[in-house]
């Protein structure tokens, strides 16, 4: 009995390199995004100045929080000071504040939940109003408080303001 072999044509395929050309060039332009974020001086960032502020008419249901220039002995110091309807507040004082205002507002339902855990977002909203004067490190800091997991606090519904220069 004769042995048939099955003889398959091969056909030549070109493969497609528009895809990869893609991921390399936004790989690129990723890496020249990132390259130039790392090498700004956030410490001693100016904010420009807003041309069409307005006043806020809307400030019933937020905690409102202002960030001030501290009036230090040595005026090149542009430190903050945090006041919460004219109280200043110190960063571990703004913890217990933002705790208490984070569970004042909390809905316990899966939509709130954070990534299927036990810990729910806060529905309440929250204003900073930053001095031009002060660095940025002190808003942050604000930023990072809202998102402190190991503090129970999760706001994620955050305003930013300036104040107005009064001198």
């Amino acid at each position: 009995m004769p042995i048939i072999e099955n003889k398959v044509e091969l056909e030549a395929v070109d493969p497609d390199l528009t895809p990869l050309i893609d991921c390399v060039f936004l790989l690129l332009i990723f890496m020249m995004l990132i390259t130039q974020l790392t090498q700004v001086d956030f410490e001693h960032l100016q904010l420009p100045k807003a041309e069409m502020a307005s006043v806020d008419k809307a400030a019933k249901d937020r905690l409102i929080i202002n960030i001030v220039k501290q009036e230090p002995s040595n005026p090149n110091v542009r430190k903050g000071a945090y006041k919460i309807k004219g109280r200043r507040y110190s960063p571990e004082e703004l913890v217990s504040v933002l705790k208490a205002a984070a569970d004042e507002n909390r809905p316990h339902d899966a939509e709130h939940a954070i990534m299927g855990s036990n810990f729910y977002r806060s529905d309440k909203k929250i204003l900073v109003r930053c001095d031009r004067r002060v660095y940025y490190k002190e808003f942050e800091r604000i930023l990072m408080l809202c998102a402190a997991p190991n503090h129970g606090i999760f706001i994620s519904k955050i305003e930013i303001a300036i104040a107005k220069d009064n001198d």
